[in-house]
């Protein structure tokens, strides 16, 4: 049985990342925390105080999935490198190929044409704040 890959997508809100996810692994299962925050109606509700939960429920999916030797696609911000620790660790306790890829839209690291493209509504300042924090990968 061939080792399942595991492919991290990062970058600001707006920039591309689920669009990546959905178009270039179409076979993986793909989980963003943001898919927490819909209601059964599939409308977007995003509620901070269950934040947290939304990104452990993200690498728990992520977890299911990789224990069954299956590919998965994560697209999130992860604007500071701590942030994909704990999915380093999920590849390697079970020997997934990781991939790390960063959003390569035009306007990526561009906080204003973030602002205008991002579905979930994201302010401006949000992403200004995100892009200050970004960290490069080591």
């Amino acid at each position: 049985m061939p080792e399942p890959q595991l492919v991290l997508v990062r970058g600001l809100p707006g920039s591309g990342k689920s669009t990546i996810a959905k178009k270039e692994y179409p076979d993986h299962h793909h989980f963003e925390a943001d898919m927490y925050q819909y209601c059964e109606c599939g409308k977007y509700n995003f509620h901070p105080e269950v934040h947290g939960r939304a990104h452990e429920w993200c690498l728990n999916e992520t977890i299911s999935k990789i224990e069954q030797g299956e590919n998965v696609v994560v697209s999130n911000t992860f604007t500071r490198n701590w942030e994909m620790l704990p999915y380093f660790g999920v590849a390697k306790m079970y020997g997934a190929d990781l991939v790390v890829r960063e959003a390569e839209a035009p306007w990526a690291n561009d906080p204003i044409v973030c602002a205008e493209k991002t579905v979930h509504k994201v302010p401006l300042e949000i992403i200004e704040a995100m892009k200050e924090r970004w960290e490069e990968l080591p």
